[in-house]
């Protein structure tokens, strides 16, 4: 179910909202129009930022954590909220997660989603253009949250506070 009027026409396949193939069981809340990206013309948007996120190595400390995390876990679904080119993404969907990755970039997604089509990704990676206060994912339907240095970017205390009890209503009780 589309939502808006866009039919999905974003760079390298990403949908507004969801992923295209597979729905990822999840909800379709909310999403931007093609052709609208509000970080074009931005620091997050330009090749040479993009390119330094795709060469950065994936957060250590994340890593550990959500490999433990996954051993103990039953739920494998994971959303990684402002995940960029996939630095923590990628490297969370070899771990055996099944990532969501949601982000306002579209190059960054490209981006992630050319390191997805690689032959070492897995195939747990999923994309969605969306922002992180309107998550486009069913209540109570994730098992794990990471929102690595992305709360920082809200605009206003308002959208900080909407990010972190929106990534709070998507999250599994417990």
């Amino acid at each position: 179910e589309r939502c808006c009027s866009c039919e999905g026409r974003l760079p390298g396949g990403i949908v507004p909202g969801i992923e295209t193939g597979r729905t990822y069981g999840l909800a379709l809340r909310w999403c931007y129009g093609a052709g609208m990206d509000p970080l074009a013309g931005s620091a997050w948007s330009q090749p040479a930022t993009v390119e330094g996120f795709v060469q950065s190595a994936p957060n250590a400390v994340l890593m550990r954590f959500a490999a433990l995390e996954r051993a103990r876990s039953r739920g494998s679904r994971l959303l990684d909220v402002g995940c960029g080119a996939g630095r923590n993404a990628l490297p969370l969907a070899h771990l055996g997660w099944d990532v969501l990755g949601i982000d306002l970039s579209a190059p960054m997604l490209a981006a992630a989603a050319g390191r997805a089509g690689e032959p070492q990704g897995s195939g747990r990676l999923h994309l969605a253009f969306a922002p992180m206060d309107r998550i486009p994912v069913a209540d109570e339907s994730v098992d794990f949250v990471v929102a690595h240095g992305i709360w920082n970017l809200a605009t206003s205390t308002a959208m900080f506070r909407r990010a972190v009890r929106d990534a709070a209503r998507v999250a599994k009780p417990g």
